[in-house]
């Protein structure tokens, strides 16, 4: 269990060698449950469609040094949309949905929401003042605004 809550607590993540010198077991063993516990989150990714009044979305890109020199929407590297519920406005999230993308255009945002949120015109959407999440706005009430969850409310 301290396993888990280290892996999914740590804020910059942590690697196998320092989850096992922290649970104090082999390389072997905190590999094995790293495996498990992405496996286990891959599935919860898969098993339902986020649902809740607040949403924020964003993309975000996951690889190495980029080969172009190029750096957000310019980049070579993987690309991801995410949404997370919130049970306030502006909050902290308690649940996100992920998937791997081409790019971060308006048809993969339209089909990533039809797939994978559950949402309504009372659902409100918070996004930075990318252009690309303006394609559902009739369907939501859209928001673009930067959130800074480190300033006192």
């Amino acid at each position: 269990m301290l396993g888990i809550f280290l892996f999914v607590t740590v804020h910059n993540g942590i690697s196998v060698e320092e989850l096992a010198n922290s649970i104090d077991v082999n390389r072997k063993t905190a590999q094995l449950l790293c495996r498990k516990i992405r496996y286990l989150m891959e599935i919860d990714n898969h098993c339902f469609d986020l649902q809740s009044s607040f949403l924020e979305a964003g993309c975000f890109y996951i690889g190495g040094k980029s080969h172009n020199g190029k750096r957000g929407l310019g980049t070579d590297k993987q690309t991801f949309l995410i949404v997370l519920a919130t049970d306030k406005e502006n909050n902290y999230s308690y649940r996100f949905k992920t998937a791997a993308t081409q790019s971060e255009n308006k048809e993969n945002v339209l089909d990533f929401f039809r797939n994978y949120i559950d949402y309504d015109k009372n659902t409100i959407l918070n996004t930075d003042a990318d252009g690309t999440y303006n394609i559902i706005n009739k369907r939501l009430t859209h928001k673009s605004q930067i959130i800074n969850h480190d300033e006192e409310s």
